[in-house]
């Protein structure tokens, strides 16, 4: 049973085809979220069982907000995009997810990476393995960054991750 303290619109959608593992049809939750989030509200509180949704329905609206504004920008390697906007090497992050645990973190990476399908850059941050590979990774540049406190930390202090450029 999923709850979703966000009133439902006339047009939450009945189905969403994102590829994701294969889920195609919205729960409630992601169907809420998804819908309401996408219209700006920023909120979106939802208790459900494993496999709802819940990650999929954070992800996504962020996802598309942030490929919409690099099309609008041309930061993707466009028309107009320089420096550290560009695609190239060393462009700082424009999303910012801050997670409790590792486990947490690979599954939110998990699901984003696979409806980011190629279009954005994203790198997993977090304690008990090695940093080395993690700050290879932001230094060739991404778009998106999901870490654990105590990693995002060490990583900021080492300077090795850029926040002056987050977007979200």
């Amino acid at each position: 049973v999923c709850v979703c303290v966000l009133v439902p619109s006339a047009t939450t959608p009945k189905s969403i085809n994102v590829g994701h593992g294969g889920q195609t049809d919205a729960s409630e939750c992601s169907g809420f979220g998804v819908v309401e989030c996408c219209q700006g509200r920023v909120r979106l509180r939802s208790c459900a069982s494993a496999d709802a949704g819940k990650t999929l329905a954070f992800v996504l609206p962020v996802n598309e907000r942030l490929l919409a504004t690099l099309r609008e920008t041309g930061a993707r390697g466009g028309a107009g995009a320089t420096g550290a906007q560009s695609r190239g090497r060393g462009r700082a992050p424009k999303v910012l997810v801050v997670v409790p645990t590792r486990e947490l973190c690979l599954q939110v990476s998990r699901v984003w990476t696979s409806i980011a399908a190629g279009r954005l850059d994203l790198v997993s941050v977090y304690g008990g393995s090695p940093m080395t590979p993690q700050q290879a990774k932001l230094r060739a540049g991404v778009d998106i960054v999901v870490g654990t406190p105590g990693r995002l930390v060490d990583l900021s202090a080492r300077a090795d991750l850029r926040l002056g450029l987050l977007r979200h």
